[in-house]
């Protein structure tokens, strides 16, 4: 993927279905979901107002997403799963992916 699709992405956001979520808020790259850019992870905004309008959709396609413009297809794109830690919790009931949050692929 080129700098400039990536910079077009962070800017007006990628529509995505209900079943994928993403931070709601928050310090540093809030609304957002980090996806696989030909395995380079990037954080695009899916949560923040302005995104309902953006040309860029996320289309299941088969096990995985394209990345659809304007209904064009760009070609593949991949989600960063979210870590089993976000699954814990301390033991006063804090959930361990309110205390750190994955912002790439590992």
């Amino acid at each position: 993927m080129n700098k400039d699709l990536i910079a077009d992405l962070q800017s007006a956001g990628i529509r995505v279905p209900d079943s994928i979520t993403g931070r709601k808020g928050g310090a540093g790259p809030a609304e957002g979901r980090a996806f696989l850019l030909d395995d380079l992870a990037v954080n695009i905004p899916i949560a923040a107002p302005y995104v309902a309008h953006s040309p860029f959709e996320l289309q299941s396609h088969g096990e995985g997403y394209i990345l659809l413009k304007n209904d064009s297809e760009l070609g593949p794109i991949g989600i960063v799963p979210e870590p089993n830690f976000y699954h814990g919790q301390t033991a006063d009931g804090i959930g361990y992916g309110q205390i750190a949050l994955l912002h790439g692929k590992d």
